[in-house]
């Protein structure tokens, strides 16, 4: 096995040397990692790894170098001038537990070789900034990057230094909406006073954004940026109620009859998109009932088919619901995150709300589950089922 080729030493090198010539790609990724506990000639060949020509096996090798701890930041430097993206994305990745002073050199040469479009990129170099971004925001500024470039991982380092840059991007007509956007986006993002006031300000000129500029500043106010909210400012708030009913109501499923059916899952899986309004599974979906990755995996048949078709029979620990009525004689519906002044509660639609005790007229339990039951979802026993069965797939 492989513990008796890494005990053998550099005696088993020439053996597992040939199976990086094996068909299978993840046997010549397995020998990639085994050479590498196999002392300095086994590294020696890692080593040269660095320079295949597929650059998977680039990346594996670098991996592998990682894990022995031989020579990784020379070899990070080397690799974040790669030709390929997705290496150089690997060691942005890379940087993510390094300090500013480590990484610098690395983040830098990452950062002069982006495209100015990959948005998988941008979020790796983020990542790798993870931090530092204010050290690494300012090492942009005077890396003198063309514009567009210097721009994209602005957006993504959200520097609280950025903000009046941020702004004037969010307001520049001659960039895209869709740009103009993000910038807002990126914007909301920034926990401190001067991205409310930004934001404030955005809200107050006359440009195509400004509705969506409010929406933002209204959902924030209510969220990270409560603690900078002006005391004279006019809150308002909306209505905000968990439908009854989804589509068109079904004849009411029943346990027995899905017990007894064969799912489809890959019917199932369009079903689901019913259910992603409250719930979040394999990363779709909003976080506003539980999440479900791998929950149906570890009940039996009868409790899932029992949890859909009668939601209200057993609340899950921490979903019990509230209403709160609100000043301008507003609802609210979901789940209370925080007691006390203000009170935080998660919205249906996943968004958490900052609701200062003031503003509150009135506050009640909700006796039956927010969840909207099978029938009033339009699914029948076997439409059911097969959402059952997709859930306990991988």
């Amino acid at each position: 096995g492989r513990s008796r080729l890494e005990n053998s030493g550099e005696a088993a090198i020439p053996e597992v040397k040939k199976l990086l010539q094996h068909s299978n790609e993840f046997i010549q990724a397995r020998a990639v990692w085994l050479l590498s506990q196999m002392g300095s000639q086994g590294l020696e060949i890692v080593e040269a790894i660095l320079q295949h020509n597929d650059p998977q096996m680039r990346i594996v090798a670098y991996r592998a170098l990682r894990f022995a701890d031989h020579n990784f930041f020379k070899h990070a430097l080397d690799l974040s001038k790669d030709s390929n993206s997705s290496v150089r994305r690997e060691v942005a990745l890379s940087m993510y537990n390094y300090s500013f002073e480590q990484s610098k050199d690395i983040l830098l040469e990452i950062a002069e070789r982006h495209d100015g479009k990959d948005r998988y990129y941008v979020e790796a170099f983020g990542t790798g900034a993870k931090q530092k971004e204010v050290k690494t925001y300012l090492a942009l500024k005077k890396a003198k990057l063309p514009t567009h470039i210097y721009r994209h991982l602005v957006w993504r380092l959200q520097p609280v230094l950025a903000v009046n840059e941020i702004q004037s991007w969010a307001l520049n007509k001659t960039l895209s909406e869709e740009e103009r956007r993000s910038m807002l986006f990126s914007l909301s993002l920034i926990e401190d006073r001067a991205a409310a006031n930004a934001m404030k300000t955005i809200t107050e000129k006359e440009h195509s954004l400004r509705s969506f500029s409010q929406e933002l500043y209204k959902k924030r106010i209510q969220g990270i940026w409560f603690k900078y909210q002006d005391n004279s400012e006019v809150v308002t708030y909306s209505d905000v109620i968990v439908p009854k009913q989804f589509g068109q109501a079904a004849k009411q499923p029943s346990v027995p009859e899905v017990l007894k059916m064969k799912g489809d899952i890959h019917k199932g899986k369009v079903l689901f998109n019913k259910c992603t309004i409250c719930h979040k599974n394999k990363g779709v979906g909003i976080e506003f009932g539980p999440t479900l990755d791998g929950w149906a995996k570890t009940q039996p048949l009868e409790i899932i088919a029992d949890a859909i078709i009668n939601p209200s029979k057993e609340l899950a620990h921490g979903y019990k619901g509230t209403e709160l009525m609100v000043k301008g004689n507003k609802k609210i519906q979901g789940f209370v995150q925080a007691e006390g002044d203000p009170l935080i509660i998660k919205a249906f639609g996943g968004q958490d709300l900052v609701i200062p005790a003031k503003d509150i007229l009135s506050q009640k339990a909700v006796e039956t589950s927010l969840m909207i039951p099978a029938d009033k979802m339009g699914l029948s026993s076997q439409y059911v089922r097969d959402i059952i069965d997709y859930l306990r797939n991988p």
